[in-house]
């Protein structure tokens, strides 16, 4: 395992780019923030998923974390080189990701649980944007090598792939559109939550708005009808998630901590 050193131990947290190795070879990055002080009883965790771009500006952005481990992982890809990709280029390394994601998190799930400052028996997962398209298919694989996580929350998903790619391109132009659902339903299958949602089990919570620019409302409905009991269904007011819009994130991240907390998954 590496770690940067450069460690925020000034403030009330301790936060560390970390990597640690696969049994394939491959590298699984990501950002830990544990609270400063610490505590006298083992740590839950929540490991987040959020938007391709996003990484550890999801730990940057947010507002108080309580006594809680927060981890967000950083997807495998050059994100210096993502705007000047192509549709299909990006499509094609969107396809790499999907292949490996789910042994990525699982990996990551067995390291927080081997930590001992962690709750093993409270690791939750969450997922956002991406994240929470990806949520699915990564949640299906991990019940079939039996890693166990306590909660999964989806916020800002859909599902239907080739209908998400194409009604959220359709304002800029028919052809881009009609181009984007034929690249996603081409290339994206193993990632349709269609696929995935009737096999997984677990306790689930899914935020959506109506307001959603970028999800399109008949994707993010299809994600929460299809989504098996136990499930909360939480809309929101508002446009999609983003780092940029401090106060949608915070109104997220508080709502789920408030959900997690009640059933003892979080600390308040």
């Amino acid at each position: 395992m590496s770690a940067d050193p450069a460690a925020d131990l000034g403030s009330r947290f301790i936060t560390r780019n970390l990597a640690v190795p696969e049994a394939n070879g491959r590298t699984v990055r990501f950002t830990l923030r544990l609270p400063a002080t610490a505590s006298s009883s083992p740590l839950p965790a929540l490991i987040m998923l959020a938007g391709i771009k996003t990484n550890e500006e999801t730990l940057s952005r947010l507002p108080e974390q309580g006594d809680n481990a927060l981890i967000a992982y950083h997807y495998d890809y050059d994100q210096s080189a993502w705007k000047s990709l192509s549709y299909l280029r990006r499509a094609l390394i969107c396809r790499r990701m999907t292949r490996q994601v789910s042994g990525q998190i699982a990996t990551l799930v067995d390291w927080v649980k081997a930590q001992p400052w962690a709750d093993s028996e409270r690791v939750n997962l969450g997922g956002g944007s991406l994240g929470a398209i990806l949520m699915p298919m990564i949640v299906r694989d991990l019940l079939a090598w039996n890693v166990e996580v306590r909660t999964v929350t989806m916020a800002y998903g859909g599902a239907g792939r080739r209908l998400l790619a194409y009604l959220s391109l359709r304002h800029r132009s028919w052809w881009l559109a009609a181009t984007g659902g034929a690249v996603a339903w081409l290339f994206l299958r193993r990632l349709e939550p269609a696929i995935h949602l009737p096999h997984i089990r677990g306790e689930f919570l899914i935020i959506s708005s109506p307001d959603d620019q970028l999800v399109p409302r008949r994707c993010s409905k299809m994600l929460e009808d299809l989504t098996p009991e136990p499930k909360t269904i939480i809309h929101l007011e508002g446009d999609h998630v983003n780092t940029k819009r401090r106060e949608i994130l915070a109104e997220v991240i508080a709502t789920i901590r408030r959900w997690l907390a009640e059933r003892g998954a979080l600390n308040p």
